[in-house]
């Protein structure tokens, strides 16, 4: 790439910044159409609200998960242990939080 010189930085160096700011821009785009759907589909206040911060919050987590791998090789497998911690209990609490969800 023509790019990789002009700021005098490390190939790996540039490439990580360069994915990073890449993953962060996808998220908001994302984000935001998820917004612009829900704001088109729902007039009730609460739940655009509800959307907005979940939303929010998600797309925080999500950014730091996937730009925390590509800076830092333990997040990798950090990753791994949450997604299947998280399955496993989705998997055993399926009757709780359906009971709880209504």
């Amino acid at each position: 790439m023509p790019f990789d010189n002009m700021l005098q930085l490390d190939p790996v160096i540039f490439y990580k910044i360069l994915n990073s700011l890449i993953i962060i821009v996808l998220i908001w785009l994302i984000r935001t159409l998820i917004i612009r759907i829900v704001w088109r589909k729902h007039d009730n206040v609460q739940a655009r609200y509800r959307w907005r911060k979940s939303t929010a919050y998600a797309g925080a987590v999500l950014g730091i998960f996937l730009v925390g791998s590509i800076w830092y090789t333990g997040f990798r497998s950090l990753s791994t242990y949450l997604g299947l911690l998280s399955a496993g209990l989705a998997i055993a609490l399926k009757d709780i939080v359906e009971d709880l969800a209504g």
